[in-house]
């Protein structure tokens, strides 16, 4: 059975960017643009990891992993926004709501490698992918940039 992923971004260009990234890669996808039909797809079917913008209209990405990780603690969740906001960022990692935080624009080539490995070895204590290295700490993983 192939791993499920649902991103959630109000820009419906990115939507149609990440829908063409993983069309042909061995995953279901679902596509939410808001926080609430995000929520309606997680009640709706079973998903492996969630990847949602941090600033979006009426719920931010914050609320919406909290939420996330209360009504769905196995799925995986991650952010990424091309917004700096540092410290909403920060506290979404800091508040275990995120396993990692990735950035937009994106190299697909990483972001397809990001994704398979924390979806292959999400039971692994270190996962290295690219340019980033994943230190697992019980239910959740940090990001960090490799040099």
């Amino acid at each position: 059975m192939s791993k499920t992923i649902l991103f959630v971004d109000d820009e419906k260009q990115i939507l149609k960017a990440l829908r063409r990234l993983f069309m042909q890669k061995d995953y279901t996808c679902f596509f939410a643009d808001s926080a609430g039909a995000a929520l309606e797809t997680l009640e709706n079917h079973h998903i492996d990891l969630i990847v949602t913008d941090i600033k979006m209209p009426a719920m931010d990405g914050y609320r919406l992993l909290k939420l996330v990780k209360d009504k769905y603690p196995s799925a995986l969740r991650a952010c990424f926004s091309g917004y700096s906001d540092e410290g909403l960022i920060l506290k979404t990692l800091e508040d275990n709501l995120a396993e990692l935080y990735l950035f937009k624009p994106w190299d697909n080539k990483k972001l397809l490698l990001t994704i398979e490995n924390i979806l292959e070895n999400e039971n692994k204590t270190t996962i290295k992918s690219g340019a980033y290295s994943f230190k697992y700490n019980g239910s959740f993983v940090c990001a960090a940039t490799c040099v």
